[in-house]
């Protein structure tokens, strides 16, 4: 498993929405129309279809972090896709709503009573002591950290997002001891994939997650545990997607009050 494969869809969609209409915006968008059949689209498929070339596509694979279009393919696994679709059962309006804003009382509790002030002032610390700030994630978690990283902007701190192309990233060159890496991963599916790569880093490595495996120590610092349960799957999404908003909320709110 490549860890690229965490940051696909936010890769592809990068492309698409530049609206640059070139070879690698009609490699994208075919891939995309034809996501739910991708296992059986060919290079010759795309060449005919995409009104492009063999070595475009070559080229575009090496763009997003992949040696050739055969491994590009093995990456569009359920894993890319947010809020773990794949493992969730659809209901009505009216029984998805109660069921949705139970789930999110329990999650508040959860991190109200686990998630303490002092975990929050800790990363605050981190964050101002370090001269670079790099926070980590897969696609389906971003949004949290690129909101995260505007609003510090408000304080005239700088901290950088790193969603895609994890290993081929130019930012990684700039990686130094004065630097400070956030990976998040609620349920520890990324951050077991990304160990290897973080473990080799001169960085400050920190992890956020639900996760409780001891082998993360390993790899990381120090880690941050978003729950008093251990996450290994985070089935409806509800922690990576209302929970993580709740613990950068209280980490800006205390990185603001302190600046």
């Amino acid at each position: 498993m490549s860890i690229n494969k965490f940051g696909l869809l936010n890769a592809l969609y990068e492309i698409v929405n530049s609206k640059e209409h070139d070879n690698d915006y009609a490699v994208a968008s075919y891939l995309l129309d034809n996501i739910k059949r991708i296992n059986e689209v060919s290079v010759n498929e795309l060449v005919n279809c995409a009104f492009t070339t063999p070595s475009a596509i070559r080229r575009f694979c090496h763009r997003i972090g992949y040696d050739n279009f055969s491994e590009l393919k093995v990456s569009f696994s359920h894993l890319i896709f947010p809020s773990n679709l794949r493992l969730r059962q659809f209901h009505p309006m009216s029984e998805y709503r109660v069921q949705r804003l139970d789930s999110i009382r329990r999650v508040i509790q959860d991190i109200e009573k686990n998630f303490t002030d002092t975990m929050v002032e800790t990363i605050v610390s981190l964050i101002v002591s370090y001269k670079k700030v790099i926070l980590v994630s897969a696609n389906n978690t971003s949004s949290e950290l690129i909101k995260f990283q505007q609003e510090l902007l408000f304080a005239e701190k700088i901290v950088y997002v790193i969603s895609k192309d994890y290993k081929e990233n130019s930012m990684l060159e700039e990686i130094d001891d004065e630097t400070l890496l956030l990976v998040s991963s609620v349920s520890g599916t990324f951050a077991a994939e990304a160990s290897e790569w973080v473990r080799g880093l001169p960085s400050y490595n920190i992890l956020l997650t639900g996760n409780r495996d001891p082998e993360f120590l390993e790899s990381y610092h120090d880690c941050f545990y978003m729950s008093g349960q251990d996450i290994k799957n985070d089935v409806t999404g509800v922690y990576g997607k209302y929970g993580l908003t709740l613990i950068f909320d209280f980490i800006s709110e205390s990185f603001f009050y302190h600046s």
